[in-house]
């Protein structure tokens, strides 16, 4: 019973003993934004720590304590004047032993956004149980800083291979642990040892990262292939199946990987390896496969457009994969579309909604829009050209009630001038229809067709709801009298046949060989199908001066004084 006491005591002492030390463990510093007024003279810390005064002055935070605006030391120490009078260090803020939380806090006073751009996420530093003090020392000279003396910058892996060492894929994931996660839930999950020397994994794309370690992470000590210039050559080290020409561009005269149009473009332009592919946007996991399973192929969703990505896209964004289709706009109806112009809705998100999640995946085609289907090229191009006058009706016109596109009758990319426009615009009608774009390739043109301005909507109004044929008197008078204004009227003694067919009473609305599109060559054959019962004197024999009509009735089109249309 006495031993038992005696164990028991023991036992509660050696409890009591590491809970003090814990304690003590605890309140070895106090937090940063605490209460306490400020001493703000570099020369009260220097008469204790005189050898980290002349560290810091030799630094890279040398300018720190005499930086007006700033309290000195206490910048990063808190205040200091409890500290300064009983002399306890527990009185004193020590940013080394602060949690990762604070001491992030601490340092993203000054160093906002170096944090936010850290060569890697941040979080993942923060899970490996590293903070900011594991790699940085504050109090630390600029030359006995890690990596500081060593000038190079490496620009391919062969550079790393020759200067470096391997240090195998832990000393990787001691800082990188969230790149293990990456690999083995993406499409280069082979990288970790599957069928690989794990040991080489990292570095297989890398290069020797020894330099890279020793220097506590300096980002120019090791290759990236996404920066490097023989980014490519990585790549196909492994994948040599893969024709950088072909398999990318078929139909193009230009390579995808190298320098078209003056923009690199390298296999991570589209591709990322640290990655999970199930992350992707447009893509998901197979259903009853769980995310270690990534052999099978990513099941496409339905385009989501996000609108919020798309305003976010910056100019040239498209450029460097879509190049031919740039150099296409140049100088065309469409240019203004190659050109970012953010608050009016222009850009190439302007025809192909969705662009936004297609950069953002890497170029995934499910993700992006293009104007091929009635229903797209409804909704895209009119909300451009929607409340034009010409256009407005569309949808309830003989061509819309006819599923008849818009890019069935207009080219996108027609050049910008008046005659390749008419050109484009008849061109587009002909197709459908060819009997009646024959009827102008005859000797004589009297509706020039084609050429300067004049198309075929310009009797016809494709667009409006019943308006492609001219089937009433007033719609046939509007049309050509828009043109020959000599013949608008109103007269006081009107030709009867405009309350007919108007125009075409007479005339031959598309061509013919009359110079005056007249259907018979003779003017009395053209007004006796409507004026047989002549006047008795209207001697029709040889050698009549009545058997020209336009002798006498010269007004034909309608007169202000003589209802006989008289000179």
């Amino acid at each position: 019973m006495i031993l038992k006491n005696r164990l028991l005591l023991a036992l509660c002492s050696w409890f009591a003993l590491s809970f003090s030390l814990g304690q003590e463990g605890q309140e070895a510093t106090v937090p940063w934004k605490r209460q306490g007024e400020f001493v703000k003279d570099r020369e009260i810390c220097a008469d204790c720590h005189d050898q980290e005064n002349e560290d810091l002055a030799a630094g890279y935070h040398s300018r720190v304590p005499d930086q007006k605006g700033l309290p000195s030391c206490e910048t990063c120490h808190g205040p200091g004047k409890i500290h300064v009078e009983t002399e306890e260090a527990a009185k004193i803020t020590h940013p080394a032993r602060l949690s990762a939380k604070a001491e992030r806090a601490l340092c993203a006073s000054c160093h906002a956004e170096q944090l936010l751009d850290h060569g890697g996420p941040l979080e993942a530093l923060l899970n490996s149980g590293k903070n900011c003090s594991s790699c940085h020392r504050v109090h630390e000279p600029k030359d006995l800083v890690p990596g500081s003396q060593d000038p190079r910058r490496f620009r391919s892996r062969g550079q790393v291979a020759q200067a470096a060492k391997p240090k195998g894929m832990k000393a990787c994931l001691d800082c990188h642990g969230d790149k293990q996660e990456n690999l083995a839930g993406g499409g280069h999950a082979d990288l970790l040892g599957m069928g690989r020397d794990p040991k080489e994994s990292c570095e297989t794309c890398h290069g020797p990262g020894s330099l890279h370690i020793e220097s506590l992470g300096l980002r120019r000590l090791i290759s990236r292939p996404d920066e490097a210039r023989d980014g490519a050559a990585t790549c196909l080290s492994c994948h040599r199946s893969i024709d950088p020409v072909d398999f990318h561009w078929k139909r193009e005269d230009w390579p995808l990987l190298g320098s078209p149009k003056g923009h690199s473009l390298t296999c991570t332009t589209c591709h990322s390896v640290h990655r999970n592919q199930w992350d992707l946007p447009g893509q998901s996991a197979p259903a009853g496969n769980d995310k270690e399973t990534t052999t099978q192929p990513a099941r496409r969703l339905v385009p989501r457009i996000s609108t919020a990505l798309d305003s976010q896209l910056l100019p040239g964004s498209c450029l460097p994969c879509h190049a031919p289709a740039y150099a296409m706009l140049r100088g065309k109806v469409h240019a203004s579309l190659s050109r970012w112009d953010q608050g009016r809705g222009r850009g190439c998100v302007s025809c192909h909604p969705g662009a936004g999640q297609h950069v953002r995946t890497g170029g995934l085609p499910e993700l992006v829009e293009s104007p091929r289907s009635l229903v797209q090229q409804k909704a895209i191009c009119s909300s451009c050209h929607g409340k034009q006058d010409k256009v407005c009706g569309y949808v309830f016109g003989i061509h819309g009630r006819r599923k008849v596109a818009c890019l069935d009758c207009h080219s996108a990319t027609p050049e910008n001038t008046p005659k390749a426009r008419a050109q484009d615009a008849s061109a587009g009608c002909a197709s459908c229809h060819k009997r009646a774009a024959s009827s102008f390739r005859g000797p004589r043109r009297g509706h020039p067709v084609g050429e300067n301005k004049f198309t075929c909507a310009s009797c016809h109004e494709a667009h409006k709801q019943k308006g492609v044929t001219l089937v009433s008197a007033w719609k046939t008078q509007f049309a050509c009298t828009g043109c020959h204004k000599e013949y608008q009227g109103p007269f006081l003694f009107e030709h009867n046949a405009i309350r007919g067919e108007g125009c075409l009473s007479c005339h031959v609305a598309h061509n013919n060989n009359h110079p005056k599109l007249l259907p018979a060559r003779r003017s009395r054959d053209n007004c006796l199908p409507c004026h047989a019962d002549l006047p008795s004197f209207h001697d029709q024999g040889p050698g009549s001066v009545y058997r020209n009509c336009l002798d006498c009735h010269t007004k034909i089109h309608g007169s202000n004084r003589n209802r006989y249309f008289f000179r």
